[in-house]
């Protein structure tokens, strides 16, 4: 993944199946179920291009007490080389930190943002970088 890139897409909602549903009509996306985290992580992929091409995935509203009180919403997560680095520069920016720079087993060390303007984004340094 290169440094800045668009990696990963999550869909932040209150009815997982329905938006499953609702972007298999609209654009043809398919779901899949995923063991995460003692849990179940719902995928997006491309039309018959299976789990493979997952580019993004589904999560509960109210099964992340940070995002539990807010409406549905897309998180775009862009890859850094530091992710810690980035939180300080993100703060220095005066950027907001909705989830601090955390390790992920097997996804890597991830955080979450606001920007000064209102809008929501995360980062990741890949568990292979």
């Amino acid at each position: 993944m290169r440094t800045g890139s668009l990696c990963w897409l999550e869909l932040y909602t209150t009815d997982v199946q329905a938006a499953g549903r609702s972007y298999k009509a609209t654009l043809g996306l398919e779901t899949f179920a995923l063991d995460f985290y003692g849990g179940t992580y719902t995928t997006f992929s491309p039309a018959g291009q299976g789990e493979d091409a997952m580019f993004g995935g589904v999560v509960d509203l109210v099964d992340d007490p940070a995002e539990a009180d807010s409406p549905a919403y897309w998180l775009p997560y862009f890859e850094v080389t530091d992710t810690d680095a980035t939180v300080a520069k993100a703060q220095e920016l005066g950027g907001t930190v909705r989830m601090p720079a955390t390790d992920l087993p097997g996804v890597g060390r991830v955080a979450k943002f606001i920007d000064p303007y209102g809008a929501r984004f995360a980062v990741t340094t890949g568990a292979s970088a």
